[in-house]
Formats: C-alpha cells, sequence, structure tokens
C-alpha cells in the first residue's frame, strides 16, 4: 500500500466515522424530541401558496393550543434544522409552525425549476402576502388563534404583516427586530471602532472606509467586504454567545434536515437574496409603524449586534400597542433562543399568559 492509498482509507474512514456519529446523533435527538401526547402534532406539509410549493413544519404536545407562526430570518436563512434545541420548551403550551419562506431551504428545492421566475418577482410584500396564506391556511385547518414571532428578517415582514392584517393576530413577537437595516450597521460599526485594538484595528478600518460598500441597496454594496465587517464586529461584540461554527455543528446534526437538506446553506444566499437585500435597505420600521393594534413583545440578546439591541429598545419606547413589553436576555446574542432556550420559553410564556 503506497502513501496515497493509505491518505484515501484514511480519510474514508474518517468521513464514514463521521456519517455513523450524525446518524447515531440524529436519531437520540429524534427520541429525546418526540412527541408523547395523544393528541400531538408533529406533521410535514406541502402547501400551494401564491404559485408555489412552500413547506411547513406544525409541532406540539396538544391539539388544541394557539398556534405560534415562525418567521425565519435571513433572508434565507430557514431556522428548521436548529428548533431541537429550543423549541420543546414551547411545544408543551403552544404548536409552533416553521414556515421555510419562498427561495429558500426546502421551498427553494420544491420550486427549482422556476428559480428564475421566483427571484425576478421577489420583493417584501410578496413575503407579507405569502404570511397571509399561510396564517389563512392555519386558521382555517386548525381554528386557533394565531401568533407571530418574526426573527430578524422575519420581524420585518412579520411586523409589516401585524400592521396590515390586525384582525388576523392574537400578538406579536419579535426577536432581534430588525428596524433600519443600514442604520443598524453605522451603529455596529461606531460601536466596534470603541473595542476593535491592534492589527485588527488597521484591517477594520480599512474595510469600513468606504462606507457604501457596506450600505444595502447602493450599487458599490460589496458582499466580501461587509462580511469581513460582520466577522470582526462579531469576534469583538459578541463573545460568548453561540458562534457561527456551533450553528453549523447544530445544522449538520440536526434531525430535521437531511444531507439532501443542508445543500441550501452551499447556496449563494446573498446573489439568490439579492432583490430583498436592496429593497431592505430602503425600508426603515421607525417611520413605517408606529402604532400596533396587537400586543407586542419583543426579545432582544444584550450582545446582539447583528440588530442592535439598543435601537430596538428605543424603538420600543416609541410605539404604542393595547399591551407592550421589552425582554432582553443577558449573554445573549441574534439568537436568544439558542443562547438560553429555557429562559426564553420561560419569557415567551409569561408575557403571552399576560395577555391572555
Amino acid at each position: 500500500m503506497n502513501v496515497r492509498q493509505a491518505l484515501l482509507i484514511g480519510i474514508l474512514g474518517l468521513v464514514g466515522g463521521a456519517l455513523l456519529y450524525r446518524e447515531y446523533y440524529r436519531k437520540k435527538a429524534l427520541k429525546d424530541y418526540e412527541i408523547l401526547a395523544s393528541d400531538g402534532l408533529d406533521e410535514e406539509k406541502v402547501i400551494e401558496i401564491n404559485g408555489i410549493k412552500q413547506w411547513l413544519s406544525i409541532r406540539g404536545q396538544h391539539v388544541n393550543h394557539p398556534i405560534i407562526l415562525f418567521v425565519h430570518g435571513g433572508p434565507g436563512s430557514p431556522m428548521t434544522p436548529m428548533i431541537y434545541k429550543y423549541q420543546k420548551y414551547l411545544e408543551d403550551e403552544y404548536t409552533i409552525v416553521n414556515w421555510e419562506q419562498r427561495n429558500t431551504g426546502r421551498t427553494y428545492f420544491l420550486n427549482k425549476a422556476k428559480e428564475t421566475e421566483i427571484q425576478k418577482k421577489l420583493c417584501i410584500e410578496q413575503y407579507v402576502d405569502d404570511i397571509y396564506e399561510v396564517v389563512t391556511y392555519l386558521k382555517e385547518t386548525y381554528k386557533k388563534d394565531i401568533i407571530i414571532m418574526g426573527h430578524s428578517w422575519g420581524s420585518t415582514i412579520g411586523a409589516l404583516f401585524v400592521k396590515q392584517h390586525p384582525e388576523l393576530v392574537k400578538a406579536y413577537i419579535g426577536i432581534g427586530q430588525n428596524l433600519c437595516i443600514n442604520e443598524g450597521e453605522k451603529l455596529i460599526v461606531k460601536e466596534t471602532l470603541k473595542v476593535v485594538s491592534g492589527k485588527d484595528k488597521a484591517a477594520y478600518l480599512k474595510v469600513v472606509n468606504d462606507e457604501d460598500s457596506l450600505t444595502f441597496g447602493h450599487e458599490k454594496f460589496n458582499p466580501k467586504n461587509f462580511g469581513k465587517h460582520r466577522a470582526i464586529s462579531g469576534h469583538y461584540l459578541m463573545k460568548g454567545v453561540v458562534s457561527n461554527a456551533a450553528l453549523v455543528k447544530m445544522t449538520l446534526l440536526s434531525p430535521f434536515y437531511s444531507l439532501k437538506d443542508i445543500r441550501w446553506f452551499f447556496m449563494n444566499n446573498l446573489k439568490l437574496q439579492a432583490p430583498l437585500l436592496a429593497e431592505l435597505g430602503q425600508r426603515d420600521l421607525r417611520e413605517e409603524i408606529l402604532q400596533y393594534e396587537v400586543p407586542v413583545i419583543f426579545i432582544s440578546g444584550d450582545k446582539d449586534w447583528v440588530t442592535p439591541y439598543p435601537m430596538v429598545n428605543a424603538y420600543y419606547e416609541s410605539i404604542e400597542a393595547p399591551y407592550k413589553k421589552m425582554i432582553l436576555i443577558h449573554q445573549a446574542g441574534h439568537c436568544p433562543m439558542l443562547d438560553h432556550p429555557i429562559q426564553f420559553a420561560k419569557e415567551v410564556k409569561q408575557a403571552l399568559k399576560i395577555i391572555g
């Protein structure tokens, strides 16, 4: 056996071992996450929404519980692969629906033949219309109150939907509420410059020197530069919270995502979502929505420097709603449900019980 053959055998052994471990981990996670109640729900559905097939996961310990529709972030970042890390702490009192949005995850693969046609029509209002169809379907099928829970980008379209259709919603929960993405980036840069040091400071100054390259919707927006900005700012401002490496591990070991599904995370997301990101750069919810007709709950991590928590807190102070609550989770970042899943669920349940 020569060196090349030995190396190939070694690599195959490592890959095989990794796949065996993945299968063992996934089976254990599925068992730990099993819906045990006789009247529980554990369904995956593909339904027709505004001309394309879209994918839903519906889970809860009791069919008679209110529904939380989770509107994921991104654009293009499905949370479904990671729900096994936090969602079970909510499923005893709520039915949780995860919807993979158009041009995202399994919904993307269901409609790959229409990729070009779908991308040409991408706009924020299309996603708001999709939420309307999902909510209508859930209300007609399950006859339950609907709570919208939007995360990051999902909080933009979630809040806009609630503004347009308050009659369909029991309450709104914004996690890492996005307000004005370009103003948020300016605040992140300002905060990073306070703490970055050494060689990193020199590198960061080069990255942020051209503000236009970090501005969504600007012709000079540079995805590579933006990625460097987020990497350095995240290193200095979000230490101790769930890392990108941890998110990758959660996804690779997910009991709810096959290796085929995981292909999504190797796609060029910035390119696929480009029309949405450009439009998002022109929107500012601080100007569009100052009054809600339903109870509003905001949840932020005190280390969230993706949608900066000081902006969310200031917005919370400025809005009017029948009931409003700001929840700040300490030592948590942009995904507080992953940083502190039990505390996150407890805060959600307490806030919703007050609403009744």
